[in-house]
């Protein structure tokens, strides 16, 4: 008897049912995950605005948009005829997701409403030039400001207190390039340290020289011997044991606790009873020092990686023109690769290629930007500084930007990092001594200015900030007189051989 080979049943598919599913993946599909997200938030500032009217937010009257016109933001800020057009656009996007059209873009609508909307325009640049509007001015990032963020020193940004940090280190440091026990350190005496050699020192015997060399590039050396004397100078006394009772409970606490985090270091004597601690043997010099320079990061800023991260995130978005958010975040760590001088063959500073962009959702374009000397080498430190110590902390892979509740040890996106950006821009601006009033725009807003000031040309400026349309990029460019207008004729021009 021969057997048929059963066979999966003919499945009748309904065309029109298939052809509404794809428009509906398409709808949700088609944009960024930042732009979706900001059209949610948009949302709902109309469904708040048709909620105070007694209006349906999905069959709004003609008389509801026009009122939106009149309306502030919940801050009381003045919408900017920018940000009314980025909310319109998202009332629009959801309407236009459901098969409807907004009144205000119907046909019996349409003239009514673009005499409407310009003279809105208008009387808000009459209003503007008299001084009478509040809207939320992107304060320009200038490069002398990303150039005081990157120079921000580890000790600016502590959170604990200098005597605690100063013990930290050093333990963590002795452990680490004396290969002492803990029972050892938590012994030492002020008699035990001699510090006539501005050089070199001598701690219970072992001679410590002063070393800052770089064992991987751009990523700082702490050295032992100056934790050891700035030990010494945070103390309140010269004799006895250098670590009271509750310095040497918490010698021990804090050392476990880092050897549980940092893939790279080794308790000996197991448990409570761990008495010493070492890299592993199998580290590279990457990883090492990355371990050792987040140690002494960690001693610094405990529940927090803003500094680090907050540093290498203004240098990868300034230096290039990029968005600190929809750019940066969604990028893997393998985006970042090396770059080799050719003919030393040393390392020079950094290539990043990009992925999707807030116009390129699918990321057709690929497009490299590099870090190196050419850049700003303090940006290529503040990198390599981040990198290594995030490598240590996570491995080579996942998510390029990374943060969150546990800090460097948190994998996996970041849930708010339009927040986390903003966060780091106002820590970074503390630090450095000038006020916060920077926002994830004033990076680009900043870098187009600068631009500006430098005489690029409109075309570099363009593909800097990765605009498909000349007009887009004319508009960031701030008041600069004749030079203004020289770049919107350039626009115009080149918008004009594109259509010829």
């Amino acid at each position: 008897m021969t057997h048929r080979r059963s066979r999966d049943p003919i499945r009748h598919v309904d065309l029109d049912d298939l052809d509404v599913e794809i428009d509906a993946y398409i709808a949700t599909h088609r944009s960024a995950a930042e732009t979706a997200a900001g059209h949610r938030r948009r949302w709902d500032v109309w469904e708040k605005h048709c909620a105070e009217s007694g209006v349906d937010p999905w069959d709004a009257p003609y008389s509801a948009f026009e009122d939106l016109l009149l309306s502030r933001r919940e801050d009381g800020l003045t919408y900017s005829p920018s940000h009314m057009f980025n909310l319109l656009a998202s009332i629009t996007d959801a309407y236009s997701n459901h098969g409807l059209v907004p009144a205000h873009r119907r046909e019996e609508n349409k003239g009514a409403w673009s005499a409407t909307f310009r003279g809105w325009q208008r009387d808000f640049a009459d209003a503007a030039a008299r001084g009478e509007t509040v809207t939320c001015d992107h304060v320009p990032l200038m490069r002398s400001d990303v150039q005081q963020m990157l120079a921000v020193p580890l000790t600016a940004a502590a959170r604990t207190r200098p005597c605690r940090v100063a013990t930290l280190v050093a333990c963590a440091l002795l452990a680490l390039d004396g290969g002492w026990e803990l029972s050892r350190i938590r012994a030492l005496r002020f008699d035990n340290v001699d510090l006539a050699s501005e050089t070199a020192i001598v701690i219970d015997g072992d001679r410590f020289i002063c070393d800052h060399r770089e064992r991987a590039p751009g990523v700082p050396w702490d050295c032992l011997v100056c934790a050891i004397r700035g030990l010494i100078s945070s103390a309140d006394r010269r004799e006895g044991l250098i670590f009271d009772t509750e310095d040497r409970a918490e010698i021990g606490r804090w050392l476990r606790k880092q050897a549980g985090n940092w893939p790279f270091l080794r308790l000996g004597g197991g448990g409570r009873g761990a008495s010493t601690m070492e890299i592993d043997p199998a580290a590279d010099s990457w990883a090492i020092a990355g371990t050792r320079r987040g140690l002494v990061i960690v001693a610094h800023q405990p529940d927090s990686d803003s500094w680090l991260r907050g540093r290498a995130w203004v240098a990868l978005a300034w230096q290039a023109g990029l968005r600190m958010v929809s750019d940066l975040v969604r990028l893997d760590r393998e985006a970042l690769a090396p770059v080799r001088n050719p003919s030393r063959g040393e390392f020079d500073g950094w290539r990043l290629t990009l992925g999707v962009a807030k116009n390129d959702p699918l990321g057709t374009r690929a497009d490299v930007r590099v870090y190196t000397d050419a850049t700003g080498r303090a940006a290529v430190d503040a990198i390599s500084e981040y990198l290594s110590v995030r490598d240590a902390a996570q491995g080579r892979d996942g998510r390029l930007i990374v943060g969150g509740r546990r800090g460097l040890f948190a994998g996996g996106p970041m849930k708010k990092p339009l927040q986390a950006a903003k966060n780091d821009l106002d820590e970074l601006s503390l630090l450095a001594g000038i006020e916060p009033v920077f926002t994830t725009y004033s990076i680009r807003k900043g870098f187009v200015a600068q631009a500006a000031a430098d005489g690029w040309a409109f075309d570099r400026v363009q593909a800097s900030l990765r605009h498909r349309k000349s007009d887009t990029t004319a508009q960031y460019f701030p008041k600069l007189g004749a030079r203004q207008a020289a770049y919107k004729f350039q626009a115009e021009l080149a918008e004009g051989v594109r259509r010829a």
